[in-house]
């Protein structure tokens, strides 16, 4: 399924990304178990042809000049686990930064205190910063799956306990 996928998808192919972000992290674990470039490459593919497109699947601009938190909060997260993991892959230092700066966006303005992500019902997602209404808050269990993975990656990415910090509140709170 990779293969066809790889073979379909990429520049000069079919320059399209997900509606629903998850392929990344199935291609970067792929390429970590079989070590073929071509699965890293595809994921970092899915990652950078975004630009240009809605807020909702943040495809509103390139993922490299994001630095906030938007859009549908589970497709989020699981988009930046795959930054997370190509940047710690690649080394690409736009990658860090960018993954840096939105992560501080949501721990520091966007993230409930029971480590809920994605305040607003409407869209299943992100609201403005400090915005986390108690009564109407969505905080899908999806989506403190995904910010699970998120902060894993976010820890092989740089090594800091603070990720795992983040991590084990979601686990313990968020899923439950």
């Amino acid at each position: 399924s990779a293969n066809l996928v790889s073979h379909d998808f990429g520049w000069g192919k079919i320059e399209e990304y997900p509606g629903h972000q998850e392929i990344e992290i199935g291609l970067v674990k792929l390429y970590r178990v079989t070590g073929d470039k071509k699965y890293l490459d595809l994921a970092k593919f899915f990652l950078d042809v975004r630009g240009g497109g809605e807020r909702y699947n943040q495809a509103y601009k390139k993922v490299t000049e994001q630095d906030s938190a938007v859009g549908h909060a589970v497709r989020a997260a699981y988009m930046y686990s795959g930054m997370a993991d190509v940047a710690a892959l690649t080394g690409d230092q736009k990658y860090v930064d960018a993954i840096s700066k939105i992560w501080e966006d949501v721990v520091y303005r966007k993230l409930y205190i029971t480590g809920g992500i994605g305040a607003t019902g409407g869209n299943d997602g992100f609201g403005p910063p400090w915005y986390l209404p108690n009564v109407t808050a969505y905080c899908e269990t999806c989506a403190s799956i995904a910010n699970v993975f998120w902060n894993y990656s976010m820890f092989l990415l740089k090594g800091d306990a603070q990720y795992y910090d983040v991590l084990e509140g979601r686990l313990y709170n968020g899923m439950a």
